[in-house]
Formats: structure tokens, C-alpha cells, sequence
């Protein structure tokens, strides 16, 4: 059976369903751009900025806000939880307030960084909260890394000498980014939460 091959959209017709598959002429002439389906965001990394990677911090005050995490360690990965309100006072021996801050590297990669907010009696870690927090403040305004100088016990940031542009931000809003972050077993809703039987020597 022989196909006949169907001619390419016009350039602006955004249809490409009407193009042959296997034409190779209008393959060539079509946009990249044309291909991509709308993104729909699954997920949304929490973590620390890598020591490689230039990054940005959302300005805009809506898409940060202070919270009570649970950070859980153990000797292969360290993991932060979401603690629902009606958890709060049953953990609180275990959490700390964390800034948790909308951030996207110099490549695009989204993430959600949560920062300790100092306080009294901890010793050589408020430096480390209060640098943090002094480097997602920068990174407002400019590129930069931040890097872990563990003699002086703080963060240092190192700023992009080039211009990378603007930042491209998402358009979901805060809480969205939050729910793709924390939800489901990384938001502890539950005394049952198996952290939580853990951190108790339940399980």
C-alpha cells in the first residue's frame, strides 16, 4: 500500500497533526517548539543547593513561608517533612522552623530549599542557619552558588561572573509547589507516620 504524504501546516498553524510522520521535508521545516506537550510537574525535589550549581530564589515574599519540617537522617540520605498543624505539638521534640524557599537553577531544575531559622542554644549550627538564609536572600537579586566552608562552620556564596538571564519561574502557585514537595507519606499527618514510630523505637 503506498502512502501519500499528507503536506506540511502552514508555519502558523500550530496543528501538526495533519503532517505525515514520515516527511521528511516537513519534519525539517517544523519548529521543535511544536512537539512538546504542555508540561505537567509530578514532583518537586526539597533539598540544599548542590556545591556545582548556579541558582535563583523566587522574590516574590507569596512563594516562601516559614514552617515546622522534621529532618530525618540516617547514614545514606537525609529526608525533610512537612508536619501537618494538627501534628505539631506531638513532634515537637523532633522539628525545626524552616524558611522554605521556591528555587530554580542556572538549567532550569526546580526545588524547593528549606532554610532553619536560627535560634537560641544551638551552638555552631545558627551559623550555618544564618548564612544559609543570608545566601537565599542574594539569590534573590543574582546567580550564585553556595558552597559549605566547614573550617568556619557557615556558607559562602560565589556569584555567576556572566549573565545567565532571567529566571523562568512556574506557574503553579506556592501551595501547588509545596503539595508536589510534601504530600503524601513526606507529610506527616499521623502519630501512625512510620517516622515517627521510628524516631519512638515503634518500628
Amino acid at each position: 500500500m503506498t502512502v501519500k504524504p499528507l503536506l506540511a501546516v502552514p508555519e502558523d498553524d500550530d496543528d501538526v497533526s495533519a503532517i505525515d510522520p514520515f516527511d521528511v521535508d516537513a519534519l525539517r521545516r517544523l519548529a521543535p517548539e511544536a512537539l512538546i506537550a504542555d508540561r505537567v510537574m509530578l514532583s518537586v525535589p526539597v533539598r540544599k543547593p548542590k556545591r556545582d550549581e548556579f541558582i535563583r530564589v523566587h522574590p516574590d515574599p507569596a512563594y516562601s513561608m516559614d514552617w515546622t519540617v522534621l529532618v530525618h537522617e540516617t547514614e545514606m540520605e537525609r529526608q525533610t517533612y512537612w508536619v501537618a498543624p494538627a501534628l505539631l505539638g506531638a513532634v515537637s521534640a523532633n522539628t525545626r522552623r524552616a524558611r522554605i524557599f521556591t528555587v530554580v537553577s542556572k538549567v532550569g531544575t526546580l526545588f524547593l530549599w528549606p532554610c532553619f531559622i536560627p535560634s537560641d542554644g544551638r551552638g555552631q549550627g545558627r551559623r550555618w542557619a544564618e548564612t544559609a538564609l543570608v545566601a537565599a536572600a542574594e539569590a534573590k537579586t543574582t546567580w550564585l552558588k553556595v558552597t559549605a566552608n566547614t573550617g568556619a562552620g557557615a556558607y559562602e556564596i560565589h556569584k555567576a561572573k556572566a549573565d545567565f538571564g532571567d529566571p523562568v519561574w512556574p506557574d503553579e502557585k506556592f501551595g501547588d509547589l509545596l503539595r508536589l514537595g510534601f504530600g503524601g507519606e513526606m507529610t506527616i499527618d499521623s502519630a501512625d507516620h512510620p517516622i515517627i514510630r521510628e524516631i519512638e523505637g515503634e518500628a
